[in-house]
């Protein structure tokens, strides 16, 4: 890349939610295609590159790009399960703040209750269909995002900062558990995204913006 951006609020919105999606649940034939778009556009490679980890980007590439996002989304499904879902039983990776900052990793202990309110200062609702915890991963990166959209550079910044304080640690459990897999690369990128986001959140991040436009909801 030849050029560098200065993050919007909007586009760190977007990455905030692009990686909201590759944890919260196992991606359907549908949101498989939408990535290996990214993947074959240069989106994924911008990303990667602008947030210093290229491998990471060129690892998921390869495996989105194995066959039909028919074949891929089963595979990444088994594996997002026997990492996040219990399949694993103990070596199961929990992908809530609960299990990372609470006592004993249990879960639904203080971090689910205030990110229950930080929901509701953004108006945002956890779906019936959805069903998990506010403090999932995905579910902090959607407030992420809204948080973002929203303007409220404040929130953003304090949920920047709730991320950070346990997303190295799942992070690293993910790639030790699957070291070539698509989800420790997703975790390089994800944590790699958070560390780029200063208080003002507005640090630069040399991606194009242009490269993720229609991303799948």
């Amino acid at each position: 890349m030849s050029d560098t951006i200065q993050p919007s609020l909007e586009f760190g919105a977007l990455i905030a939610d692009w990686l909201g999606h590759l944890f919260i649940a196992p991606p359907d034939p549908v949101r498989v295609a939408g990535l290996q778009r990214h993947a074959t556009n240069g989106g994924l490679a911008d990303l990667a590159a602008g947030l210093g980890c290229p491998a990471a980007g060129q690892r998921m590439a390869a495996m989105l790009g194995v066959g039909p996002a028919a074949t891929v989304a089963p595979a990444l499904a088994r594996c997002h399960a026997r990492l996040f879902d219990g399949v694993a039983g103990r070596n199961t990776i929990p992908p809530y703040e609960s299990a990372w900052t609470g006592e004993g990793g249990r879960l639904f202990q203080a971090p689910t209750e205030e990110m229950a309110a930080v929901l509701r200062r953004l108006d945002l609702a956890v779906s019936a269909e959805c069903g998990e915890p506010p403090d999932h991963l995905g579910i902090e990166l959607f407030a992420l995002a809204a948080a973002l959209r929203q303007g409220d550079a404040g929130m953003a910044a304090d949920l920047q900062r709730r991320l950070a304080t346990w997303v190295p640690a799942f992070a690293g459990q993910v790639q030790a558990a699957d070291p070539d897999g698509f989800h420790a690369a997703a975790c390089t990128l994800l944590a790699a995204f958070l560390s780029s986001l200063s208080d003002s959140l507005h640090a630069a991040m040399p991606v194009r913006p242009t490269a993720f436009e229609g991303t799948p909801s």
